[in-house]
């Protein structure tokens, strides 16, 4: 599997839980995923919403994901799980 070029990491070591969590249940499968924008509508909905973040100019799904609204609207879920 190829390593995602965009890794979520906090500088408070408090949230290295969320981060790995994002990192392997999320982003890992997102990058090698070749289909993603296709087989994850909810994603390109959310990334290219601007009602609240407006998106960076980004043509290929990968430069998507290489955004923070790009990681939030991917693993909205997981980040879910440690608010919820």
């Amino acid at each position: 599997a190829d390593t995602p070029p965009y890794e979520l990491r906090c500088t408070n070591s408090d949230f290295d839980d969320v981060a790995e969590s994002i990192n392997d249940q999320c982003l890992e499968a997102a990058f090698n995923d070749e289909n993603f924008d296709e087989d994850n509508t909810d994603f390109l909905e959310c990334y290219t919403s601007s009602s609240w973040w407006a998106p960076e100019a980004r043509s290929s799904t990968l430069g998507k994901l290489n955004t923070p609204k790009g990681v939030f609207c991917a693993c909205y879920e997981e980040f879910s799980d440690f608010v919820d």
